[in-house]
């Protein structure tokens, strides 16, 4: 087991991820499946309505997501995050 109790491969893959710290890495980790989910979407280029309607939920609850999401990230931008997160792989599927 690697750090904060995940396997050493999985924490590795995830330090890596936006260039972040070990905190940062680990607060990653214990996102909720829907704020990876709307990275996910936010990476495909969706807008929040978009989003919200796809996963039944207001717009208000994405904007919030994706304000956490670049608080967590230290990103400014909706369009840094996303730039980020398709070189990591995110909104490819």
């Amino acid at each position: 087991m690697g750090s904060h109790g995940y396997p050493s491969i999985v924490y590795g893959w995830v330090s890596g991820l936006f260039n972040s710290s070990a905190q940062k890495a680990h607060t990653v980790l214990s996102w909720l499946a829907s704020q990876r989910v709307v990275l996910n979407l936010v990476a495909r280029g969706q807008s929040n309505t978009e989003i919200a309607q796809a996963l039944f939920i207001a717009t208000k609850t994405v904007r919030n997501h994706v304000c956490a999401i670049c608080g967590n990230l230290d990103l400014p931008t909706r369009a840094q995050l996303i730039v980020q997160a398709r070189e990591k792989g995110f909104g490819a599927d």
